[in-house]
């Protein structure tokens, strides 16, 4: 079994930029207009938000900073997400701007507070001083899992903030090959819930990538922080090609503590406000993850992602997939012996744990 091993440990030596020793080539493709223009664009988000447009009340800008970054906290739940957000939202607000668009999409746990905000660098420290809107005139609670909203943040934000590099962090429940984002108070654009065959139990991760296709509008962002359980695997990676660089992501659970969320989204905030390569933002920040008290740091596994490299990944799991069946007849025992020993999170068996 040591030349399965092999196989199963290469799959990743390609692809993960952090805890590893090797160097990986940088790309800077980019989606032209007329490939853009190519693409599906295919209708998101159901007959409630078909036409939904959004216009929030908030300055814009034509200044061209170093960057502009979302965070998108989609933290509807009665648990902790909700109140970890808004710890999030009043750290931030209080961080220097002076080189960022910094734009903050909230949607809490109760049933008025999907806003978004744009940080100006605030100088207290216990309330939010930065300028709040409602998407749109009268709409105080969205379906903030709602592939459409999503989009339309997407592009409202990138519309109306220049900058050199475009980032964005998303803080919510993750499920990996099954998606991402969930939202208990599913609601119409009146605040009225949702009836449960209009409900998104998650953001699939083909929508989710069709959103920000649609959104970024043939831009790129240059990474993408996913504070959110599962999303490090080939499912909910292979989609982004195309339309992000860089992902930083955890291929297990993950936990709501002091480091994973405040210290790490601080970072995040300071490193895309300088002139840092985004390659070396996701691997300082898969390496402020990887904290030395594992679980109770927030991460029992991070990694940053070269988005570049999916594609040599997908055909290293074809080839895997082919040895195995090959070897099926003499080695099935040993073979489904190795797959049963690899933890399992949501009855998923991560390969990435498989040496």
């Amino acid at each position: 079994m040591s030349s399965f091993k092999k196989i199963a440990s290469a799959l990743f030596a390609a692809l993960v930029l952090a805890n590893c020793s090797s160097e990986t080539t940088l790309t800077n493709s980019v989606i032209s207009n007329e490939n853009y223009e190519a693409q599906s664009r295919k209708e998101l988000g159901g007959e409630v938000y078909e036409n939904f447009k959004i216009a929030p009340n908030i300055p814009k800008s034509k200044v061209e900073k170093v960057s502009t970054k979302l965070t998108y906290l989609m933290n509807d739940d009665e648990a902790h997400q909700s109140p970890w957000s808004g710890k999030m939202l009043l750290m931030m607000d209080d961080m220097p701007q002076k080189n960022v668009h910094n734009v903050v999409f909230r949607d809490g746990g109760a049933l008025d507070d999907s806003a978004i905000f744009y940080l100006q660098g605030d100088t207290v420290a216990d309330k939010i001083g930065a300028q709040k809107s409602y998407l749109a005139e009268g709409v105080k609670e969205v379906q903030s899992n709602n592939p459409r909203v999503f989009s339309k943040i997407i592009e409202w934000t990138f519309d109306n903030y220049p900058a050199k590099k475009r980032y964005l962090q998303i803080y919510t429940h993750g499920g990996g090959a099954f998606g991402i984002g969930t939202d208990s108070h599913q609601t119409d654009l009146k605040g009225n819930i949702l009836d449960k065959s209009q409900q998104v139990s998650m953001i699939t991760p083909q929508k989710f990538s069709e959103a920000l296709k649609q959104g970024l509008k043939g831009r790129k962002l240059d990474v993408l922080y996913f504070r959110a359980c599962l999303m490090g695997n080939v499912e909910a990676l292979y989609d982004l090609r195309g339309v992000v660089d860089y992902a930083i992501a955890s291929e297990d659970v993950s936990y709501s503590k002091e480091n994973s969320n405040i210290v790490m989204t601080q970072l995040f905030e300071d490193l895309t406000s300088k002139n840092t390569e985004p390659r070396d933002i996701a691997y300082k920040m898969a390496i402020q993850g990887n904290g030395k008290k594992g679980a109770s740091d927030g991460y029992t596994t991070i990694a940053a992602f070269d988005i570049s490299k999916v594609d040599e990944l997908k055909t290293a799991l074809n080839k895997l997939s082919l040895a195995l069946k090959a070897a099926m007849p003499n080695e099935s025992k040993e073979i489904l012996a190795a797959y049963d020993a690899v933890p399992t999170t949501m009855l998923i068996h991560d390969l990435f744990n498989i040496v």
